[in-house]
């Protein structure tokens, strides 16, 4: 018995043949270069923070919708700042104009997932499969009351976002439930997100 198979899935099989997505590489490579240029060399300025975040949703015992997120960033010090940065931060009517400055890039990814990922292929009517891989850079000003963000994010979404992976991966180590519906994920698009942020000081 012979198993016909669909544009969709030979289109999904020449993906699987590659070894390395050419844009998730790409990207993946201008944002380590970017992150690590800005840190400078290893005796930065005092000041700088280097910071990892994970969020997964297996410290809640589940394993759907917003299911894992990984961010590597670096915030420069205050006066590793650029001046051509610094003056575009005057020219910026919400940020604070006694406010101390700072420069942040950072690299991350973000995985989605229906609730049951052992299904193939996925519920329609639930959350499909995705995965988002940016890069980031950004500028604070910090007063001794308030705090405000303006970031700006370059990524991509679908399979060069290596997403696929990172969960098999992952799953194949902690012995999870192998997901089965990357075939079926979002197809590769760009994106670009600009957003900002204030946050008030308790007092």
């Amino acid at each position: 018995m012979t198993k016909s198979t669909t544009p969709r899935d030979d289109h999904c099989a020449a993906r699987k043949a590659r070894n390395f997505p050419f844009l998730g590489a790409l990207l993946l490579g201008c944002m380590l270069q970017g992150a690590f240029a800005a840190a400078g060399e290893p005796d930065a300025k005092p000041g700088a923070i280097w910071s990892l975040s994970l969020e997964n949703d297996l410290f809640a015992n589940a394993d759907r919708h917003y299911t894992n997120g990984i961010r590597l960033s670096y915030l420069g010090a205050e006066s590793d700042i650029p001046a051509w940065i610094s003056q575009a931060a005057d020219a910026f009517p919400l940020f604070a104009a006694e406010g101390k400055r700072r420069v942040g890039f950072a690299l991350g990814q973000s995985m989605y997932t229906p609730q049951d990922i052992t299904r193939r292929p996925p519920d329609p009517t639930d959350r499909p499969f995705a995965g988002w891989l940016y890069g980031s850079a950004g500028v604070i000003s910090e007063t001794e009351t308030r705090l405000d963000a303006l970031e700006f994010d370059l990524g991509i979404v679908g399979p060069d976002s290596l997403a696929d992976r990172a969960q098999k991966f992952v799953h194949g180590i902690t012995k999870s439930r192998r997901p089965q519906g990357w075939d079926f994920q979002l197809h590769d698009e760009p994106g670009v997100l600009l957003s900002y942020q204030r946050k008030w000081r308790g007092l």
